[in-house]
């Protein structure tokens, strides 16, 4: 299997997340796509290749936020248009990607062998993961934690995981669309696979941008701590 890690000054979760995969997949093939801008990936894994971009040598956020003059007055200036750096990453990933892969974010921990996700799925099958609303609102959007894409039938069917109309934090009319709800747009057509990511993964939550604890979840350490068999 294939893994993608995007990357966001987050060394420790997604060194776990890396020990977590190998544990339970053999021979996995894992790129981190590196988007830091404090702390760069350190690579200690032979089977991992990083795609580094913590100077913008294959995305510059700079320019790509400069193309939307209404960015500013978005709300994604709060959290540094995380949103749409995120999926722009995705992206470019799908597009110079030669094989099919898992996406997931850095705050994931890997339960089992994820294998078994492609029993009976024919290769038309868009994308295997789960779909959900946004809190408060009507709108879908294909969550993008666990994800397994199929990239060559997304580049033949031209599908784009990055829609600037449909991208929280670039205009004020996209501010409802947060990461995979334009995917979901442009997938909702074709075939898929509903799955229970709950299956495969624990998720820490917002891990992956913001550094703060939640009330809603249990504070970092002690997530390490809990879930220590997935990665040890």
């Amino acid at each position: 299997m294939n893994f993608l890690i995007i990357n966001f000054n987050t060394q420790d979760f997604t060194e776990r997340l890396i020990m977590s995969i190998n544990k339970f997949n053999n021979g996995a093939k894992i790129i981190v796509f590196d988007n830091s801008d404090k702390e760069p990936f350190i690579n200690k894994f032979k089977n991992v290749m990083v795609n580094d971009n913590t100077n913008g040598q294959y995305i510059n956020f700079d320019s790509f936020i400069n193309r939307y003059p209404e960015a500013n007055r978005t709300q994604g200036r709060w959290n540094h248009f995380a949103s749409a750096k995120h999926c722009y990453t995705i992206e470019w990933c799908i597009q110079h990607s030669k094989e099919n892969f898992i996406l997931l974010d850095s705050d994931v921990l890997i339960k089992k062998d994820c294998s078994d996700l492609l029993n009976g799925v024919s290769d038309d099958c868009v994308y295997i993961g789960c779909t959900v609303k946004q809190p408060g609102l009507q709108i879908k959007k294909v969550v993008p934690y666990f994800l397994y894409i199929n990239t060559q039938k997304c580049k033949e069917l031209g599908i784009h995981y990055f829609d600037d109309k449909h991208m929280h934090g670039l205009t004020r009319s996209g501010d409802l669309y947060d990461t995979g709800a334009a995917f979901y747009l442009q997938t909702r057509k074709y075939k898929f696979k509903e799955i229970n990511i709950d299956d495969y993964m624990v998720h820490f939550a917002h891990g992956s941008w913001n550094c703060r604890e939640s009330k809603k979840r249990i504070p970092k350490d002690e997530f390490f701590e809990t879930y220590k068999d997935l990665w040890i």
